[in-house]
This record gives structure tokens, C-alpha cells and sequence, in this order.
């Protein structure tokens, strides 16, 4: 017998799209927004770094926010087509691509925020 359901798939989406909302709306807009603010300090390196910290401390919550059926699903011992159906689950959701066609604003705002970070350290290492 299956154990992954038509329900369990629509329940499972509806946790990702949770998961997506915190990771765009939440860690994106705010390492973008401190990458703004450390752009207008003397050192944009070092607060660049530590807004890094904050942001990947905060993000570390965020494990809660993860699909918690899927991680469920990964731990369980499952039948070949429920195998198959939880390995396309995962190739839709977590390629490359979807990350990337799902998760822009949170991709924006973490290259943001790690590029001030380092232009901050080059300039001030004198390479620029």
C-alpha cells in the first residue's frame, strides 16, 4: 500500500510554500536590507560578517519551517513507487533550478549581503 497520498503531496506543498514565503520574505529582504545599511558604514566588512552571522543564526530557525512530512518521509522505509514519487517530489522542489525560480529574493539578498561583505574586505585589504 502507498504511503504518500494525493493528500499527503497537497500537504507536503502547502509547507513548502510556507518554508518559501520565510525564505524569501524574511532572510532575503533582510540580508538584502542590511546589505543596504552596511554599504553606508566606514567598514562595510566587518558588518557585513556580522549581519552574515545574524542572518545565518536566523536562518537556522528556519529548520523548523522545513517540510516537516518530507523530513518524515526521508526517515521512513519506503515502498519502490513511493521512492520514486518522494525522488521527483524532491528533483521538482530542490534542484538548481527551482531553488532558484522559487527562492530569487532569498538568492538576491544573500549574494547582496556576502558581496558587500567582500567588496567591504577588498577595499579595505587595498586591492581596489
Amino acid at each position: 500500500m502507498q504511503k504518500i497520498t494525493p493528500e499527503m503531496i497537497k500537504h507536503i506543498e502547502a509547507e513548502y510554500a510556507e518554508w518559501g514565503e520565510f525564505l524569501n520574505g524574511v532572510i532575503g529582504l533582510l540580508a538584502f536590507s542590511f546589505g543596504l545599511s552596511c554599504l553606508g558604514t566606514d567598514r562595510p566588512d566587518i558588518t557585513g560578517f556580522m549581519s552574515l552571522v545574524f542572518i545565518l543564526i536566523f536562518a537556522l530557525y528556519g529548520k523548523t519551517k522545513f517540510p516537516q512530512k518530507l523530513k518524515d518521509l526521508r526517515k521512513e522505509e519506503l515502498s519502490g513507487i513511493d521512492e520514486l514519487i518522494l525522488l521527483g517530489f524532491e528533483r521538482k522542489y530542490f534542484s538548481p533550478m527551482a531553488v532558484i525560480k522559487n527562492f530569487p529574493v532569498g538568492l538576491i539578498g544573500w549574494f547582496f549581503l556576502g558581496g558587500v561583505t567582500l567588496y567591504g574586505a577588498a577595499e579595505n585589504a587595498g586591492w581596489l
